[in-house]
């Protein structure tokens, strides 16, 4: 048995400006988009001496999306407006099973991807895997010569 646990907090900033328009002609001339990502994720793993495995993951996501933008009614007068964009929390979980060939020469895999089968609207302003947005099933071989 062998269990592992792993955290990643990633923070992107995009502060988009038009520098001929002033913002009391158009409100949305300076504006500053933040997106913070949390990804914990934790699995579990049975391996046998005969060869065969199992492991199990859970991988949870955290987002926390804000808009701050510069306004003003003058040339002179500014005002900051903080705006929150819609969150997306969610957790996603994996299973695999399979059988190692024996010497390390190889392994067949099988596995169910997003077990719920739930979707996700992440922003796209930070990294992230590529997660599927259905229950996918896979299935693997790999040979070692």
């Amino acid at each position: 048995w062998s269990a592992g646990a792993s955290y990643k907090f990633t923070s992107s900033e995009l502060h988009d400006r038009l520098v001929n328009i002033p913002t009391f002609v158009l409100n949305s001339a300076d504006n500053t988009t933040t997106s913070d990502l949390h990804q914990l994720g934790a699995y579990l793993l049975f391996n046998h001496p005969c060869g065969f495995f199992a492991r199990g993951e859970v991988n949870f996501f955290f987002q926390d999306n804000r808009l701050e933008t510069f306004t003003g009614n003058t040339s002179t007068t500014l005002a900051r407006k903080n705006v929150d964009l819609p969150n997306d929390d969610f957790p996603q979980f994996n299973a695999y099973f399979g059988w190692r060939l024996r010497h390390q020469l190889g392994d067949v895999t099988f596995g169910v991807l997003n077990i719920g089968g739930g979707n996700y609207h992440l922003n796209p302003l930070n990294s992230y895997p590529e997660l599927p947005r259905e229950r996918v099933y896979a299935a693997q071989l790999r040979l070692r010569f």
